[in-house]
């Protein structure tokens, strides 16, 4: 389901909240029979603040109605670079921002939440799996928790399940990823194993899964689907090709670089030898080529 429109039709159709139910109830450890009875899905597309700027779509947008309230959006990232980091928090942003313009008393203001599910480690550097990040300071001090941003490897999610490994993690993890390892897929028949092992009532099992039958019988769903897979590929290679020019283009200046240094190098080499020859005493050789006396001894 990591098609961006496949995800949208999944889990942002009002007709059948039990799948979005699932998938908020399990990242954010709420009641799934809770979030079910209160949840609400929002619009995706709203006008940002400045009147001439362009138009936002968030993939799918909730608000859940509980004790605290709070919106929720979820976002699939098939190619999660610095740009789409700086969309979704600008996403999120607006979110917030939408809630001041329209209340009067802020302290009735509800949390932002964003939920991104990423086929790369956001953390690069520790490789997490699934990590929480909010407003806090250098000594740990959460200086609020109207704002948090959850980052999930749906790619990394898939790999654990399909080698076996999920007993590796601790259980309260065990679960979301699952759902990981579901979002990742797009395959009907692979789906439906995933689907067994995934806490779940078997008729919204089943209600995913005639869903999926149905998309992809789909002639101009399944047209869309390979039209945005060719584009990441076509991205990804594109990358990878400017990485590889870069690194060549680098080697090359490089290897200039270099040469020219070895050239020098080799041009006061043969100076000192010509001085050499000439009887000249090494200390004005080492001083006029900037040679040390061993490598002036050695021609």
């Amino acid at each position: 389901m990591s098609f961006d429109l496949l995800f949208k039709k999944m889990f942002g159709d009002e007709n059948h909240k039990e799948r979005v139910s699932y998938l908020v109830s399990t990242m954010l450890n709420l009641p799934y029979e809770a979030v079910k009875d209160n949840i609400e899905i929002l619009p995706n597309d709203k006008k940002l603040n400045n009147k001439n700027s362009k138009r936002q779509a968030q993939d799918v947008v909730v608000r859940i109605i509980l004790s605290i309230n709070r919106r929720i959006s979820l976002e699939m990232n098939m190619n999660y670079n610095i740009a789409n980091k700086n969309r979704n928090l600008m996403y999120l942003a607006n979110m917030y921002s939408n809630e001041l313009r329209n209340k009067d008393d802020y302290s009735k203001l509800e949390p932002c939440i964003q939920v991104n599910f990423n086929t790369v480690f956001t953390d690069c550097e520790n490789n997490v799996l699934y990590d929480v990040y909010s407003l806090k300071n250098e000594y740990g001090y959460e200086l609020t928790d109207m704002i948090k941003i959850i980052n999930l490897n749906i790619a990394e999610c898939y790999d654990i399940c399909y080698n076996k490994t999920i007993n590796n993690y601790e259980e309260s993890l065990q679960e979301i990823i699952k759902y990981g390892a579901l979002l990742m897929e797009n395959d009907y028949d692979k789906l439906e194993v995933i689907l067994e092992d995934i806490q779940m009532e078997e008729e919204v099992k089943d209600d995913i899964l005639d869903s999926m039958e149905e998309y992809s019988e789909d002639e101009d769903f399944s047209y869309l689907y390979y039209d945005e897979e060719h584009n990441r590929k076509a991205l990804e290679n594109g990358l990878k090709s400017e990485a590889r020019e870069a690194g060549l283009a680098e080697g090359r200046a490089e290897g200039r670089v270099e040469g020219r240094a070895e050239g020098l190098k080799e041009g006061k080499l043969e100076i000192a030898k010509s001085m050499k020859e000439e009887n000249l005493d090494i200390d004005i050789i080492s001083k006029c080529t900037g040679l040390t006396k061993e490598e002036i001894n050695n021609l």
